[in-house]
């Protein structure tokens, strides 16, 4: 397989971006899906901030390999409009979008000191609202559908899966506890001693706390971490019960006599004998 060339930014269109435009009250109106359509929008204008406002076409223009709906874009360029970051306007009622304020903020010298221009300008064109109202919502009306939602963020838990273990979901978000250390001072109480001889009598108690509090203290990080001290001790015990039971059931069988060589002694005794 062939690796994909990388872009070379030193030729062809280059966009000026400015650190401070991310604080803007503009851009902090769009969702974020708009938000990075506006970015694609930025790059895809001609060198005086014009493209395509015809959902449609502007899908074609600017998504790349990127599978976006018809409808997706129209909601974007519509939220783009009312943040404030371009405008609609008409020419040969062709409905087209101006980016606004982009002549003010980018450099005149792109590509050997020239400025394309691939559409009219703004100042040739009509705002007649209700021509590209009527381009932009035709395409919703295509599919029959309201404007798209936001989409989720990375880390939003993907709807088949809220769909496959809703019970798994609710427990997750029902249970925000958090678990603690082992305190310093941990010790038995006389409800811990009593539960003990009763169900782990053949357990030295002594040397399982000793173990226990020495393991505990020693791991780091949220492994480190319980939510009830005693129940783990109390399962530490059940350990050492069954230890010592599968030990005992051990049986260790008795080696056998090995047999020595006949000296000459046995053989005559054998003759004897017969």
């Amino acid at each position: 397989m062939e690796s994909e060339p990388l872009t070379d930014l030193t030729r062809g269109i280059y966009r000026r971006l400015y650190s401070g435009f991310i604080t803007g009250q503009r851009i902090n109106k769009l969702s974020l899906p708009a938000e990075a359509w506006f970015w694609r929008v930025l790059v895809s204008v001609d060198d005086f901030g014009n493209g395509r406002a015809d959902p449609e076409l502007c899908r074609a223009a600017t998504a790349g390999k990127r599978k976006v709906t018809v409808r997706q874009v129209s909601g974007w360029l519509r939220e783009m409009r009312d943040a404030g970051l371009i405008e609609f306007y008409t020419v040969k009622e062709e409905p087209l979008l101006h980016v606004v304020g982009f002549e003010e903020l980018q450099p005149a010298n792109t590509r050997n000191g020239k400025r394309y221009k691939k559409f009219p300008a703004l100042k040739d064109g009509r705002h007649d609202f209700e021509k590209i109202e009527g381009a932009i919502g035709a395409k919703q009306t295509i599919q029959d559908a309201p404007l798209p939602l936001p989409l989720p963020l990375p880390e939003t838990e993907p709807e088949t899966e809220r769909k496959r273990n809703p019970q798994r979901r609710a427990k997750r978000s029902a249970d925000t506890r958090q678990g603690t250390r082992l305190p310093d001072d941990f010790c038995l109480n006389s409800e811990m001693r009593e539960w003990a001889s009763r169900e782990v009598p053949a357990v030295d108690l002594k040397a399982a706390l000793d173990e226990f509090v020495d393991y505990w203290h020693g791991v780091p990080g949220a492994k480190g971490r319980k939510l009830d001290w005693p129940a783990t001790f109390r399962n530490r015990l059940r350990e050492l019960k069954a230890r010592t039971a599968r030990f005992k059931e051990k049986k260790v069988e008795p080696s056998k006599p090995q047999a020595r060589p006949l000296t000459l002694a046995d053989i005559e005794r054998m003759k004897d004998n017969s």
